[in-house]
């Protein structure tokens, strides 16, 4: 095993960019201000920071999370990273993902279904404006930015609105997304700043569509789980790339090195995490990938849980900036990842974060299987009343209160790991969101079978 993971004078990633998702299990600032070198000491030359509720807006304040950084830390953030070499790349969700906005009292009239806070509806003039004064506020604190992305992605509900839904039919959607997106990659343009979007929303664009857009906006091809080049994959298998490419868009991609295994998921699958990263190495050259980022998702959206603390993910992290950077995984695999942290000085905090986060999954996962055999054994008395009760139900219930406490336990054990790496509340919001469903469920299944409600029937005999 070596701690000298990175010996390649010629990376084979040109732009490695790492992503902060914000939005959930946020870093302390002190944390925070850590992390830039240990980016840079993994080869990163790019950070994606999607700010969200962590940001301190001017436009609106509401938008802020309780437990936002200040200006002053923002710009100490960006500060450490240009005297690292690493370049900020803001992400701004100015489309779709907008429940941070769409949420506020004020903005309904903005959201393309009305019931709903993920998706801008295009044609309300107040909504582009309100994405332009949201990128003017990062810009001010973040004065150097030469790319800013824009989200973008999974905008299911587009040409929902009436309004929406007759543009769409006379002018189609590449125009009908253009109306919202267009104004702020015009603003972008004017600062000399390159808009970056997600792709997905382009595969069914036409090429003559494709190749307007080309010369304004670089697309990110995200593809966090199998090959593009396998059949099987969805939204970024190889035809879609290969027709963006031949339109003459400028193209990134994205993996992930965290937060893509399910948005219940406490750690990474790192085999799946490298499976993919290796494929869109190995296509970089094929496709002129401008640069891959190394996604970190937190949440699957805003007001979904937290997912995957990243400092329960080093050993991915690491992992990840080694195949981007020499284009192949260290030698030693996981292990050789594991010295290289130690090394670090962040190993003894990662195998702390590491063991928690297992520990609650184990007892998540054990209570949940206990759930499932009460509800079957629930579900068989009320099938067939006239089987006896033999009493195993109240064993069970004993076994299952013993898995509910060990992960309660779990729960402190996790916030003490984090303990200066991630503010209160979220720790705890983390785990009480993974047990608070199992407490509900044992109080409902409690009432079912053992308060009298399912009893045996007498059976009319024939």
């Amino acid at each position: 095993m070596t701690t000298d993971l990175f010996s390649s004078s010629s990376p084979a990633v040109p732009v490695r960019g790492v992503h902060l998702d914000l939005k959930g299990v946020p870093p302390s600032f002190p944390r925070l201000l850590e992390l830039p070198e240990l980016f840079r000491k993994l080869r990163f030359n790019a950070v994606l920071v999607e700010w969200e509720d962590m940001f301190p807006w001017s436009c609106d304040v509401r938008l802020r999370g309780r437990t936002a950084y200040t200006v002053a830390q923002v710009r100490r953030f960006a500060g450490r990273c240009a005297e690292l070499g690493l370049e900020i790349i803001p992400l701004v969700q100015s489309l779709g993902h907008a429940e941070n906005v769409l949420r506020l009292p004020g903005n309904e009239e903005l959201r393309e279904v009305p019931h709903r806070t993920d998706v801008f509806h295009p044609l309300d003039p107040r909504a582009p404006e309100l994405v332009r004064r949201m990128v003017t506020d990062v810009l001010a604190l973040l004065p150097g930015v030469r790319r800013f992305h824009l989200g973008g992605d999974e905008v299911y509900t587009l040409g929902a609105h009436p309004e929406s839904r007759a543009f769409l039919e006379k002018h189609g959607a590449a125009a009908l997304y253009l109306k919202q997106l267009g104004p702020v990659m015009a603003e972008l343009a004017g600062r000399g700043i390159r808009p970056l979007l997600w792709h997905d929303e382009f595969v069914g664009w036409s090429a003559a569509e494709l190749a307007r857009l080309a010369p304004h906006a670089d697309l990110v091809v995200w593809g966090y789980t199998g090959d593009p080049r396998d059949p099987a994959t969805y939204h970024h298998r190889l035809p879609h790339v290969e027709k963006l490419h031949a339109a003459g868009c400028t193209l990134w991609a994205a993996t992930a090195y965290k937060g893509a295994d399910g948005p219940g998921a406490n750690l990474p699958d790192t085999g799946r995490r490298q499976i993919a990263t290796q494929a869109w190495v190995e296509l970089t050259p094929r496709f002129a990938l401008r640069g891959v980022f190394a996604t970190g998702w937190s949440r699957y959206a805003s007001g979904r849980i937290q997912v995957t603390p990243l400092d329960g993910a080093l050993d991915s992290l690491v992992n990840t900036a080694v195949i981007l950077h020499e284009g192949h995984p260290p030698a030693g695999g996981i292990d050789d990842c594991m010295t290289w942290l130690d090394a670090a000085g962040e190993g003894e905090g990662f195998r702390r974060c590491q063991a928690a986060l297992a520990k609650l999954t184990r007892h998540a996962d054990k209570a949940w299987d206990w759930i499932r055999q009460l509800e079957e054994q629930a579900a068989n008395l009320e099938l067939e009343p006239e089987r006896a009760e033999s009493g195993i139900e109240e064993i069970i219930f004993r076994l299952f209160d013993a898995e509910i406490a060990a992960l309660a336990a779990a729960g402190a054990g996790l916030e003490e790991a984090l303990r200066g790496r991630i503010d209160a509340p979220w720790p705890r919001f983390y785990h009480e969101a993974r047990r608070r469903p199992i407490e509900d469920a044992a109080m409902r299944l409690r009432a079912r079978l053992l308060d009298g409600r399912i009893a045996p029937e007498p059976v009319a005999l024939l």
